[in-house]
């Protein structure tokens, strides 16, 4: 993993990962990400990886850097293995056998060992996988154990997250033999099609005030503490079903009721009903898109979704992906567009990739100091796709350096160039 992390960062001159920028260094952590992905589906018999849970580096405790295992790669594992010594036998390794060393080296170790812990369960926690620790201070026992584990084939689990993709994979491999031979249009929701994120409308409502209620403060730190992990869509589908106390219909419609598609939306997707499928993967709520939809005259979108009384999907950026991937394999065109990080497994996967961006705008002067870590990596991951383009989101939004910009009324045009 240290390796895989090390060949990904020098790529942007940097010695090690936490050498890089922001928006570099997440490119680069994406990039092995993947490359763990293709190595899992390869492999026959297993996937074993080695690396450090937290990132800490140890002379400066206080400092955490990202965790070296990102949402991403956490449906991966179905077991983490936590091979761990006593803090000052760990210096003794790293030093030298005879070197002295100060409490402050042994309370920095002591940090990053509490870590390591701390990262190894909630991975556990969030995806269901095993947890199994080893004492390390006699080598030659560590070892003689863990080979034990991995010969071992009664270890092996299916998690949580495995297992939903799975069934998301056979939902799309259903959908892929449905439109095989067409060209097939996929879009996120929120932010793309709308500027409207349904789910903060809709804690409002359950809250009964414009913010900070119980149920948008939920979201939020939900979030916040968990990242955009499988465990956190999960969380948020909860939070939807309990804090609307048996009213999601009713609050469903009224946020419908004031959710705008962006201009031009609306032509765009009549327009590629015209030629193709058209599909929205949303990690929100089908049902408000539904109504949306109906309401503007818009007939056989297919919706899948994580809120959804039918069937719910964690479509998160693993999920898009595998998603995107299976439609791929038999659609005589793909195209996707969406608005963030989430969005971009999917937008790899297609022959024609749209960002729709709503970052620098020049009616908000704090924006220009803000560094675009996000719409960044998504341009950089996107650096080598054959065909990307951007949408503006609003005519505030202004130019800045990366692929051409086009506007929805070009959208299926230049879809279908050299089709």
């Amino acid at each position: 993993m240290s390796d895989m992390l090390k060949e990904a960062a020098s790529r942007f001159g940097g010695a090690k990962p936490a050498q890089l920028d922001v928006p570099s260094r997440r490119t680069a952590r994406q990039r092995v990400s993947e490359a763990l992905h293709q190595s899992a589906r390869k492999a026959r018999r297993g996937l074993l990886c080695e690396g450090h849970m937290g990132g800490v580096p140890v002379e400066e405790p206080e400092r955490f850097f990202e965790t070296a295992f990102t949402d991403h790669d956490k449906t991966l594992f179905n077991e983490v293995v936590l091979v761990e010594a006593d803090p000052d036998v760990v210096l003794q390794r790293r030093k030298g056998e005879g070197l002295s060393f100060g409490q402050s080296e042994l309370d920095a170790v002591k940090v990053e060992i509490a870590r390591e812990r701390e990262h190894a369960v909630d991975l556990c926690r969030e995806t269901g996988a095993r947890l199994r620790v080893i004492e390390a201070n006699l080598p030659g026992r560590a070892v003689a154990t863990l080979r034990g584990y991995l010969r071992n084939p009664a270890s092996v689990s299916e998690t949580y997250p495995m297992s939903h993709r799975h069934s998301l994979a056979r939902a799309a491999r259903k959908y892929a033999k449905q439109v095989e031979g067409e060209v097939v249009f996929l879009f996120d929701a929120d932010g793309t099609l709308s500027p409207v994120d349904v789910s903060e409308e809709f804690m409002k409502h359950a809250d009964g005030m414009p913010k900070d209620g119980p149920a948008h403060s939920a979201m939020h730190r939900n979030f916040k503490e968990r990242g955009r992990s499988y465990a956190s869509y999960l969380y948020h589908e909860i939070y939807h079903r309990d804090f609307s106390k048996g009213g999601v219909t009713a609050i469903c419609k009224a946020v419908a009721a004031d959710a705008k598609l962006f201009p031009g939306v609306k032509e765009c997707l009549l327009e590629a009903l015209k030629v193709g499928r058209v599909a929205i993967l949303t990690a929100g709520i089908p049902d408000i898109w539904k109504i949306v939809l109906a309401r503007e005259g818009i007939c056989g979108v297919d919706i899948f979704g994580l809120v959804d009384k039918d069937a719910r999907y964690v479509m998160d950026e693993q999920g898009k992906e595998c998603f995107a991937q299976e439609v791929r394999r038999k659609a005589r065109r793909l195209i996707a567009s969406g608005d963030s990080v989430i969005d971009l497994g999917m937008m790899r996967a297609a022959d024609v990739a749209f960002i729709v961006v709503k970052w620098p705008d020049l009616t908000k002067k704090d924006e220009k100091n803000i560094e675009p870590s996000e719409i960044t990596k998504m341009i950089m991951m996107l650096s080598r796709h054959p065909a990307v383009y951007r949408i503006k989101s609003k005519p505030e939004v202004y130019e800045v350096i990366g692929p051409p910009f086009a506007i929805w009324a070009d959208f299926v045009a230049l879809s279908l160039e050299n089709i």
